[in-house]
């Protein structure tokens, strides 16, 4: 497939996702909706949440803006933000057929998005330029199959990705770094002096919100969000009662330690977050 035309296609993609988000109805009229949104979160609609696909006041871009509350929606309301989930799915697929097929036209593609006029206001960084945050343009609406009859929120912290390395992939990172250094010379000696064959490569993932619900037959779901969470509101039902998320401040980190991996919890080689296995 030519690279001129997935970049058609990626472009046109984002102008329609781009075009349908900003002509979402305003998703907390008192008339035919009922939610709940929390005291810090009272500032933004949920329209501005949803539509919150630029990079903000220049963020790091490993950051991801986290929204949480519930919202209980007409079917006209739901239905346009299941179409939405589609057009991000669709642009989603189009970027990254763009990127694998031709790096340099995704680069040129991402900048044409990011200097363009569209629908969306969008926020300007210090260099005066603003920035489409993927992971933020692709995350999916969380919408419920059914009126929820309870949900809790929770902090999800015990997140981390282990990568498994060998020894030679271990040196070879840390010879990248520079063997002359001083700190780095004192790791290759630590990786000298250890028989390992092989290493896991730790990285503590931010916290998540974590979503359980309990539905009116009793059945559960959970799942981590980052946007509010939407149903078609069931006038005949009460609304779900909510468990509000806890100050992450009075969270205590606990992890399950899995019985079939052990890792060493102390940090073997801090410049490339090396644990040893038990």
């Amino acid at each position: 497939m030519k690279s001129s035309y997935l970049e058609t296609q990626c472009i046109s993609s984002f102008e329609i996702l781009e075009n349908e988000l900003g002509k979402l109805p305003n998703l907390t009229p008192s008339n035919h909706s009922f939610f709940y949104k929390p005291d810090q979160l009272k500032t933004t609609s949920f329209n501005d949440q949803i539509q919150d696909i630029y990079y903000q006041n220049d963020l790091d871009g490993r950051l991801t803006n986290s929204y949480w509350g519930v919202i209980g929606s007409s079917k006209h309301n739901i239905s346009a933000l299941k179409n939405i989930n589609i057009l991000k799915t669709t642009f989603q697929q189009n970027a990254v057929n763009l990127k694998q097929s031709n790096q340099n036209k995704w680069l040129n593609l991402y900048q044409k998005i990011n200097t363009r006029e569209g629908i969306i206001s969008k926020p300007l960084t210090t260099s005066g330029l603003s920035r489409l945050h993927l992971r933020q343009t692709y995350r999916q609406i969380p919408i419920l199959g059914n009126h929820p009859k309870k949900i809790a929120f929770s902090w999800y912290t015990s997140g981390r990705s282990i990568k498994k390395m060998n020894r030679q992939q271990v040196l070879q990172k840390l010879l990248a770094l520079g063997e002359d250094k001083t700190h780095i010379q004192l790791q290759l000696n630590l990786l000298s002096n250890v028989k390992d064959s092989h290493f896991a490569q730790v990285q503590n993932q931010a916290p998540t919100i974590r979503t359980n619900i309990l539905y009116q037959n009793l059945q559960t779901q959970s799942f981590n969000t980052s946007l509010p969470i939407f149903f078609e509101l069931d006038s005949k039902l009460d609304f779900p009662y909510i468990t509000q998320l806890p100050d992450l401040n009075n969270q205590q980190r606990i992890r399950k330690v899995r019985n079939d991996i052990k890792i060493d919890n102390e940090c073997f080689l801090k410049s490339l977050r090396i644990h040893r296995y038990l």
